[in-house]
């Protein structure tokens, strides 16, 4: 296990698993429209996997619905002040691929540009 929580059978068939970059989206409730974003800082991977119900062999690279349990253990990682009465609220990733490179086996993510 890496320090960033990630296995190593993981790290090797994901080699740029590390430049993943995780973030929190949010969206009006009443119109749907993008509210904004905020970085998800050094959440490892194990907590996620933990959190979200997934196995260690899985990288965790979809969008998923953030509750408001899960915001709870990822207010540790970010300095979002939660509004569950305004806001529906995503974990998302995104790949640094300007500095890294193409990630392997699919089109890269884009990092998200500014709130």
């Amino acid at each position: 296990m890496t320090k960033t929580g990630i296995n190593d059978k993981l790290l090797r068939r994901y080699p740029k698993l590390n430049e993943i970059i995780r973030y929190i989206s949010w969206f009006d409730k009443e119109t749907e429209e993008y509210a904004g974003f905020a970085y998800v800082e050094n959440a490892p991977l194990d907590v996620l996997q933990n959190l979200y119900g997934f196995p260690p062999d899985k990288p965790m690279i979809e969008v998923f619905d953030v509750t408001e349990e899960q915001a709870q253990v990822l207010s540790k990682y970010t300095d979002i002040e939660f509004d569950f009465s305004r806001f529906d609220y995503d974990l998302e990733t995104c790949y640094d691929y300007k500095r890294s490179g193409p990630w392997e086996g699919g089109a890269p993510f884009p990092v998200p540009s500014g709130k």
